[in-house]
């Protein structure tokens, strides 16, 4: 469950795992944006391994898929602002991350990207690198969601772990 920020974040993210994880790892790609009429979505699903996921409508049938994969061993890169920060700070996490964690009883680990906003921010088309800085991505501790916590109470948990890596990463470059 990384922060959303840039297009850059999904093959930012791949590029610092494991290649035994990145090989069964799945993105949940908005639907109407990559899916729905644009060319390139063919090839971010090839590229990077991305799904259809419905941000507005039958935002249901979007989670059963992500369920069902990762009952079939797939780890599933899931956004869970449901689109890019305009200002490149944390957004509101949606709740079907709260839903998802407390039914699918499988780790959710948060992940904060830094440094993307920067490169390429919601509406500009090519990257800068005019003034940028590094590229970082911190992977926290797994959390383990227990399904009696609610859906809000664990989609709170799990931004409160993403915010809390956004922090480090604040000190570090302070």
């Amino acid at each position: 469950c990384p922060n959303h920020a840039s297009h850059l974040d999904a093959p930012t993210v791949r590029f610092a795992l494991p290649a035994h994880l990145r090989d069964r790892s799945a993105i949940a790609a908005a639907a109407d944006f990559w899916f729905q009429g644009n060319p390139a979505g063919s090839l971010v699903a090839l590229l990077l391994g991305a799904l259809p996921f419905a941000r507005t409508s039958d935002v249901r049938a979007s989670l059963d898929h992500v369920a069902n994969m990762v009952n079939d061993g797939w780890s599933v890169m899931i956004f869970p602002e449901g689109t890019r920060a305009r200002d490149g700070q944390l957004g509101p996490m949606r709740n079907g991350i709260g839903l998802l964690a407390t039914s699918l009883h499988v780790p959710v680990v948060p992940v904060h990207i830094d440094g993307t906003w920067a490169i390429l921010p919601p509406g500009q088309t090519l990257p800068t690198i005019r003034g940028r800085r590094p590229v970082r991505v911190r992977f926290g501790q797994p959390l383990v969601i227990d399904p009696s916590m609610g859906i809000q109470a664990a989609t709170e948990s799990i931004g409160q772990a993403i915010a809390a890596l956004a922090a480090d990463a604040s000190s570090a470059r302070g």
